[in-house]
């Protein structure tokens, strides 16, 4: 899995591999132009106390007075942010990254707002939208095909009483019992992890994985620590889609 951005400085495109080990945009240099992709910048908010308006500045955000009653500003300023700027992949215009924190340590994606597409190009995110339109028989099947190209022996269950689990799969004498659970705006919660948990033992299955195409509530992991049941949610699945597409 890998994010494409283009640099601040020369626009050109700059893969990396994984964003959940970045610890501040700073850190990342363009391998072209070997600066740092994003512009970090200091925004600062100040309040005229006299017309009570709303300004601001870059830099060190000095104003003297205010810009709409022209009386003299006082005090500290109202606020300060760092503000990020990054190009667009699509328009390569330069626009602001508002999911941005001095704590960040996972890049998000979103849209941008000159020409509405998102800003990072994230491999797999087409693909798998194809996905999010498919009925759960079908996800079963798409399922199948994926773990056969990733060179597992697959084995679909009756789609009515199976036990927990929707397919069986072996590879290197292990044995997996697999739910497949598509859902669309809903995460997946811990009744998946009970049922697959059934379907492992019931299967005499060696492990027990839950797969989605959305994600899992907090209940869900703390239940599948506790049960060492495996839940590949929709970065996951995505990885497992791009590793059997270059197969």
């Amino acid at each position: 899995m890998s994010t494409i951005i283009r640099c601040i400085n020369c626009n050109r495109k700059n893969r990396i591999y994984d964003t959940k080990k970045i610890k501040s945009l700073q850190n990342i240099k363009c391998g072209s132009c070997k600066y740092s992709i994003f512009n970090l910048r200091k925004k600062f908010t100040r309040y005229c106390e006299y017309c009570k308006s709303r300004h601001e500045a870059l830099g060190n955000g000095y104003y003297s007075k205010c810009l709409k009653c022209k009386m003299p500003l006082v005090g500290n300023y109202a606020s300060e942010e760092i503000i990020c700027d990054t190009s667009c992949y699509y328009c390569m215009k330069k626009v602001e990254y508002t999911s941005y924190s001095s704590y960040l340590t996972t890049l998000k994606n979103e849209k941008c707002k000159i020409c509405s597409k998102y800003i990072f190009y994230i491999e797999g995110e087409k693909e798998i939208s194809k996905i999010d339109q498919m009925s759960g028989i079908e996800f079963e099947i798409f399922l199948q095909t994926l773990f056969m190209n990733l060179g597992y022996q697959v084995v679909r269950t009756n789609s009515s009483g199976d036990q927990g689990a929707d397919l069986i799969i072996n590879k290197n004498g292990k044995r997996i019992a697999v739910q497949a659970k598509r859902y669309k705006n809903k995460k997946v919660g811990n009744k998946a992890v009970q049922e697959v948990l059934s379907g492992k033992y019931y299967y005499n299955c060696d492990e027990a994985w839950v797969v989605t195409n959305s994600n899992f509530t907090d209940s869900a992991y703390n239940l599948s620590i506790k049960t060492n049941v495996e839940l590949i949610s929709r970065l996951n699945l995505m990885e497992l889609m791009l590793k059997s597409a270059d197969k």
